[in-house]
């Protein structure tokens, strides 16, 4: 049961984020009809713009002027072209979304390593500051110890991470790695405490922590680029507020200091000395969480909500309320040497058969002893009650064989898709 807990808590912090892979279907129709030879005298256009915008000089600026004036040409040339017609103003818009994806994938070697830009030296500068400061904790950006949760700053690093894979090349889905960082964050905090939306003044700290965690290589280059190539009527209110506070959040640790941190300037000073002596002897190590830490905090956000429904508190989440009585700092603490493997005597998971117990959640709607449910407990004492079995490439069995610090993001994925599949099951079961 605390899986399940754990694999929904997985899907409410990941509410409202977007795989930017799911626009790459985005400019099938587009291409389609570019093929038409109504579209001959477009197509010479957008070639005749590729070849001169891979040849100009010019300025980062002089760059991102050219290529949003041919965006403001062609879309006054759709409006009456035929093919483009009859489609309305959703039409013309997945239009000239294809139409920019399309010349930033054959244009990002040139668009995105501008020569005469500074983006090159201002990431490196970034990098170093953020290995300067990694001895930096949420509580030295004010971060209750309520609004801290480790599964959440690990997504949300992972989707911030994604800017660096050349893969993602249109600034859209540059664009959205950005926001799926922030709305993890956002999803983190609406529950942290009353469950009230909470302002600028909680977001921006966590963001901060979180490019602190992260430790991107090309934050510049990635911010600059989506600002120098996405269309500005295309960029949503809410899609520039996410991106102007990680802008904010980059600018604030480039020029921090004790001042703006609860850290006294001695503390301040020997951390940034201590960190600069390790960097000159090849000693520091990416931040990483510690297994001190461990997941005792994984259920946190929502355990309030989890609460109301099952009227009693996870086992992980109760052991995580025992331990608050430690220091903040402590909390957060970081190891740099891996713990070795702890080897226990348990036997190997295995698929349940008759006879056998396995940890399953209790769904609404179903009554316990319909199916032998004792708190959150199914006993397989039937052949006709074979639940996981009857899950094809179910993937628990293989995880439960995996030290839980170790599972991925994708592995929760595949394990939250298992549940929905028992559950189905369950529901013909019932009927």
């Amino acid at each position: 049961a605390s899986i399940f807990l754990i694999v929904m808590n997985v899907a409410f912090l990941k509410f409202g984020v977007v795989e930017p892979e799911d626009f790459a279907h985005e400019g099938n129709s587009f291409l389609e009809r570019m093929r038409h030879s109504s579209s001959f005298e477009l197509v010479r256009q957008i070639k005749t713009f590729i070849m001169t915008f891979t040849t100009m000089e010019g300025l980062p600026n002089d760059f991102s002027s050219y290529l949003q004036r041919f965006m403001e040409e062609i879309s006054r040339m759709l409006i009456d072209h035929s093919q483009w017609r009859e489609e309305g103003e959703k039409g013309l818009k997945d239009a000239l979304e294809a139409l920019e994806r399309y010349l930033l994938q054959k244009l990002y070697s040139t668009a995105f390593y501008i020569p005469t830009s500074t983006d090159s030296e201002d990431d490196e500068k970034f990098y170093h500051r953020v290995r300067m400061l990694q001895f930096l904790q949420p509580d030295h950006f004010d971060i209750p110890t309520r609004q801290y949760n480790q599964l959440a700053f690990e997504m949300s690093a992972q989707e911030l991470s994604r800017l660096e894979e050349d893969v993602l090349k249109s600034p859209k889905e540059k664009l959205q790695c950005v926001i799926n960082a922030v709305i993890i964050i956002i999803n983190l905090l609406k529950h942290s405490d009353t469950g009230e939306m909470t302002g600028a003044d909680d977001l921006l700290p966590n963001l901060i922590y979180l490019l602190l965690v992260t430790s991107p290589k090309h934050i510049h280059s990635n911010l600059r680029y989506i600002r120098r190539f996405r269309r500005p009527s295309m960029l949503t209110s809410e899609e520039a507020y996410y991106l102007t506070h990680m802008e904010s959040a980059v600018m604030f640790i480039s020029t921090l200091d004790h001042n703006s941190l609860s850290i006294s300037k001695e503390e301040f000073l020997r951390g940034v000395q201590d960190a600069e002596e390790r960097i000159k002897q090849g000693r520091d190590v990416p931040r990483r969480f510690s297994k001190a830490v461990g997941w005792n905090n994984v259920l946190s956000v929502t355990n309030q909500m989890f609460q109301e429904q099952t009227g009693s508190q996870s086992p992980s989440t109760t052991s995580s309320t025992r331990g608050s009585q430690s220091s903040t700092t402590d909390q957060y603490k970081l190891v740099e040497e891996e713990e070795e493997e702890e080897e226990d005597g348990r036997d190997k998971p295995h698929l349940p058969t008759e006879g056998d117990t396995v940890a399953f959640p209790i769904m609404d709607g179903i009554e316990k002893e319909d199916l032998g449910i004792t708190e959150g407990i199914v006993t397989v004492t039937s052949p006709t009650l074979h639940l996981l079995p009857s899950v094809k490439d179910c993937i628990i069995p293989k995880l439960l064989q995996t030290r839980f610090e170790e599972l991925t993001i994708q592995d929760l994925k595949q394990m939250y898709t298992c549940y929905q599949t028992m559950a189905k099951q369950i529901e013909v079961i019932e009927q």
